[in-house]
C-alpha cells in the first residue's frame, strides 16, 4: 500500500508539472485563469497552493487505494483505469454548477479536469501495480 501510494502521489507531481508547464497547458491556462495578472506575481503568491496541491494529492492517493483495493476489489489494470476516469467525470460534474456560478473561464476547468483525469489514471496505475 505505502509504495504505491507513494508512487501514485509522484506520479501526480510529474504529470502536474509536464500538463501546467510552458510547453503544454502552462501559457494558456495561466493567460485564462489569471487574465490581468503578471508571471511573477502569480508565481510569489503560489508557495502555499504547492504545499496543498501535494497534501489533497496523498489523500487522494489513500483514499483511492481504499477504494480500489478494500472496497471494489479491482483486479486489473483495465478496471482501476475505468474506475478512475469515471471518478473523474464525477468530479467534473460536481464542480460544473461552480463554473457557471463563478463564471470562471471554462478552458480553463478543461485544461483543470484534463488533468484530474490523467492524474487520477496514473494514481489508480500506481496503486493497482505496487500492490
Amino acid at each position: 500500500m505505502v509504495w504505491g501510494a507513494i508512487a501514485a502521489v509522484l506520479s501526480a507531481q510529474v504529470i502536474g508539472a509536464l500538463w501546467y508547464s510552458p510547453f503544454l497547458m502552462g501559457k494558456l491556462w495561466m493567460r485564462t485563469t489569471f487574465p490581468n495578472r503578471s508571471k511573477e506575481s502569480i508565481a510569489h503568491a503560489s508557495g502555499p497552493a504547492y504545499a496543498v496541491n501535494i497534501v489533497s494529492s496523498a489523500g487522494i492517493a489513500l483514499m483511492l487505494n481504499f477504494i480500489l483495493v478494500n472496497f471494489f476489489h479491482v483486479e486489473t489494470v483495465l478496471e482501476a483505469v475505468k474506475f478512475s476516469v469515471g471518478l473523474a467525470t464525477l468530479t467534473a460534474l460536481v464542480d460544473a454548477p461552480h463554473l457557471a456560478f463563478s463564471q470562471r473561464s471554462l478552458l480553463a476547468y478543461l485544461i483543470d479536469h484534463l488533468f484530474d483525469t490523467l492524474s487520477l489514471v496514473s494514481m489508480a496505475a500506481c496503486i493497482f501495480y505496487l500492490n
